[in-house]
């Protein structure tokens, strides 16, 4: 994949399960069990996985004992931080 579809991904907000992982701090294989499994909602394009920032924060959201506001905010920088890496 071109630098310049990264780029366009990470515009609209999707994620690698190799990004998820480091937002996680899991393995990709985990993120890709997550998808298998319909825990973790995702887009197959080609035959590579993309998961929104959306899909990944209401994940988040959705497993976590008790979210905050705080927590909620956290969350949220976390993936723009994800989304603004580029490893490419």
């Amino acid at each position: 994949m071109t630098k310049d579809m990264h780029n366009f991904y990470d515009e609209i907000g999707f994620m690698t399960p190799e990004q998820v992982s480091r937002v996680l701090q899991v393995t990709p294989t985990t993120v890709r069990r997550l998808i298998r499994d319909v825990e973790l909602p995702a887009h197959k394009i080609g035959r590579q996985w993309r998961i929104s920032s959306d899909n990944l924060l209401d994940y988040l959201f959705n497993t976590a004992t008790v979210v905050t506001e705080d927590d909620k905010q956290h969350f949220r920088e976390i993936v723009q931080a994800a989304l603004k890496q580029d490893d490419y």
